[in-house]
């Protein structure tokens, strides 16, 4: 996770009655664990690896910065409570620290 090149992601679908829980947890999982729990990276870092970087690696010029002309879809997150609650049973529960 720490190489220069990482980016996060997530191939979970969305629909279903019993969706994978990484589609409600994948990125505040990222956030929680991977960043303020592990220390892997820095929040900046974190961030980066999951909007402007694979954007990027995509192509898609218009997304993951913050710019005047680009589609912005900011999340305004508590860095010190994020953290996934998705589970198998319940795989739709909202993460903590998102409001």
């Amino acid at each position: 996770m720490r190489h220069r090149v990482h980016m996060g992601g997530s191939d979970a679908i969305l629909v279903g009655s019993r969706p994978h829980p990484r589609a409600w947890g994948t990125f505040p999982r990222y956030l929680a664990r991977y960043c303020r729990e592990l220390g892997l990276f820095t929040l900046e870092e974190c961030v980066e690896r999951l909007t402007s970087r694979p954007a990027r690696r995509l192509g898609l010029t218009d997304r993951g910065v913050v710019r005047e002309g680009a589609a912005a879809d900011l999340v305004v997150v508590d860095p010190a409570n994020v953290t996934d609650t998705a589970t198998f049973d319940e795989p739709r529960r909202q993460p903590r620290g998102i409001p």
